[in-house]
């Protein structure tokens, strides 16, 4: 598990809402404390698209962080942070497999639930975390590792400042 405190809150939050940073991860949960709290859950709802839509959806359970993004910015848009948010994001299928095929780990991709990073905003801070869910137990950490530097790396990309 990664536990970063991000230094610069304003890049960091720019490069989320505005920059392509999270992008292609996929969004399960944002809830922002603002004049009012929001509760969005990225759940798709099979329901709102049409039978072509949902067939294109039925790989991907949750939205992408670009497609949500939009919405929060517009939330939270303004000179202010809001007081507090969460936001859940997770690596999609493909992404997992992807770094499955770059590690030495006894996991299966039918074995991972997913493998997540939380941003925590209260009392001025910015948290991000990571996590990793699986439906074994397991002793292998290789690819929470290899999660982790992937993250770090991501986020130094945007030449963003972070402590651990």
């Amino acid at each position: 598990m990664l536990a970063l405190t991000i230094e610069d809150k304003k890049k960091f939050t720019h490069e989320l809402l505005v920059g392509d940073l999270f992008d292609r991860f996929l969004c399960c949960k944002v809830v922002l404390q603002h004049n009012v709290d929001y509760v969005i859950d990225g759940h798709y709802n099979p329901a709102f698209f049409d039978s072509e839509e949902q067939d294109s959806k039925k790989q991907q359970v949750y939205a992408t962080w670009a497609e949500l993004k939009p919405i929060v910015f517009q939330i939270i848009k303004g000179t202010r942070l809001p007081e507090g948010f969460q936001i859940v994001l997770t690596a999609s299928r493909e992404s997992i497999k992807k770094l499955l095929e770059q590690c030495p780990s006894t996991i299966k991709p039918h074995q991972i639930e997913g493998l997540y990073v939380n941003l925590y905003y209260k009392n001025e801070t910015l948290t991000l975390t990571t996590g990793s869910s699986y439906t074994v137990f397991t002793m292998d950490n290789a690819l929470d590792q290899l999660f982790k530097e992937a993250v770090i790396k991501l986020i130094r990309s945007k030449n963003i400042i972070f402590r651990d």
